[in-house]
């Protein structure tokens, strides 16, 4: 398994691109480095997974993933951007299975109404 994570600074947003095959050890390396990276103030997240391909995903351990505390670092607003019906379908699962803490998150497949709803709070994925 293989992916890159590319940040970049959008004003205000903290822009991750996922790239390659994710699988359930991946995700936690990438929720742990992203905690890494995001500052004490960094509020607002968007997750570009459209270049991104799931691997064996099973959903006991994308369920895992989705409970564990902090898994967005400091990111109280994360809008997760998917491209397909699958990807869109397992961060879905993904979204109604985090109920941890104070953050907020929706899945989109629309580049600007992710980055609408960051900043504004409008849309609903």
């Amino acid at each position: 398994m293989e992916f890159m994570i590319d940040y970049q600074e959008a004003p205000g947003i903290l822009v991750a691109t996922l790239l390659g095959e994710l699988e359930p050890e991946g995700m936690l390396a990438y929720q742990t480095e992203l905690n890494e990276q995001l500052s004490a103030t960094q509020a607002l997240l968007l997750v570009d997974m459209r270049q991104c391909q799931v691997g064996s995903v099973q959903i006991d351990a994308l369920q895992q993933q989705a409970t564990r505390q902090n898994a967005f670092g400091q990111a109280i607003r994360t809008a997760l951007l998917v491209e397909g019906d699958h990807m869109y379908g397992l961060s879905r699962l993904y979204v109604a299975n985090r109920e941890v803490g104070e953050e907020r998150i929706q899945v989109f497949r629309d580049y600007d109404e992710a980055l609408g709803w960051l900043v504004g709070g409008e849309g609903n994925g």
